[in-house]
């Protein structure tokens, strides 16, 4: 068990979202994962508040988030949720097929956000500890084991960070997004949202779902796509 940081010389915002750390990871770096409604609260902060070009955003898949902690200092955030199901550069620098794909895609996560909210931190060097993290707890959570992680960053980002930490850049994105009508998230609200998507999901989709549907296609900026295989033989497990 490691104590939480009382330290005296924190600044306001980083005492209003500091949380009870509970997992120990390194000497450097602790990663302390999301459990309680304070610790997203703290994660949803970060981002919004720190995030260079993306704000929070509540999934319907799978999704763990960490607090990011550096010598014992609050220092970013990091998550990983469900990795992409299609991707086009990433799907042909793996090779494989589509029945492929569809059976190992939750072997693969994506790393959909990563911010840190100090300068000059080795910020590589905390992907390689989150990488070997995310491993660890992706499989005890979900019971897959985890063999690849992808990340996107828009342009004029240029993934310096992922390069440094061994990541592979395999090409851009076509320009085009998916997204799902969160239907799960919907129905844990205590609003009028949350009613109608546990009453009649159909309705909740009509009414507040992007475009009026479960499931949405819209353009959007093309994206470079890294990827870090996990284990050396991914690529004959990707393809069984």
């Amino acid at each position: 068990m490691v104590s939480s940081n009382t330290s005296g010389n924190r600044s306001g915002d980083e005492r209003q979202i500091d949380s009870v750390r509970t997992i120990f990871t390194s000497r450097t770096w602790e990663l302390i994962e999301c459990v309680s409604h304070e610790q997203t609260q703290a994660f949803r902060y970060i981002i919004d508040a720190f995030h260079r070009y993306m704000s929070y955003k509540d999934t319907c898949n799978r999704r763990i988030n960490w607090l990011v902690y550096y010598q014992g200092e609050l220092a970013g955030a990091f998550g990983v949720n469900s990795a992409i199901l299609s991707l086009g550069a990433r799907d042909s620098w793996i090779g494989w097929d589509k029945e492929q794909r569809i059976r190992h895609l939750n072997q693969l996560c994506n790393n959909y956000r990563f911010c840190l909210i100090k300068e000059k931190l080795p910020a590589s060097q905390l992907l390689s500890v989150a990488c070997k993290v995310a491993k660890k707890r992706w499989e005890s959570k979900y019971g897959d084991r985890l063999l690849m992680i992808e990340s996107l960053v828009k342009p004029p980002f240029k993934g310096t960070v992922y390069e440094a930490a061994g990541w592979t850049y395999v090409g851009m994105t076509k320009g085009f997004s998916f997204s799902k009508a969160p239907l799960k998230s919907w129905q844990k609200e205590n609003t009028a949202r949350g009613r109608l998507a546990r009453e009649s999901p159909e309705l909740a989709i009509e009414k507040y779902a992007v475009g009026h549907e479960k499931y949405h296609m819209s353009k959007s900026e093309p994206k470079l796509i890294f990827v870090r295989p996990l284990v050396s033989d991914w690529k004959k497990l990707l393809a069984e």
